[in-house]
């Protein structure tokens, strides 16, 4: 079941700790870096102003294997 972060497409995976911080993991396949990173801030911002609110909130892109995978931590991104 796809969480629904309109006006945002649906996120890909969103994983929370025992503690309550969230990860945002967002798969790529054929898609430039600064598209995945892009998109993977607004989810990060999304998560951060709703159900992540005075949370840990860290991304985690998964693109093709030819590109190099990248950690985004933050408390806050602007949607």
């Amino acid at each position: 079941m796809a969480l629904s972060t309109q006006p945002l497409s649906a996120l890909d995976l969103l994983a929370i700790d025992e503690v309550g911080n969230f990860y945002v993991f967002e798969l790529k396949r054929g898609r430039t870096p600064d598209y995945t990173m892009g998109q993977l801030m607004r989810y990060m911002g999304w998560v951060s102003q709703t159900i992540g609110k005075n949370r840990s909130v860290q991304g985690l892109s998964w693109p093709s294997k030819s590109a190099r995978r990248c950690v985004i931590r933050s408390t806050s991104y602007p949607m």
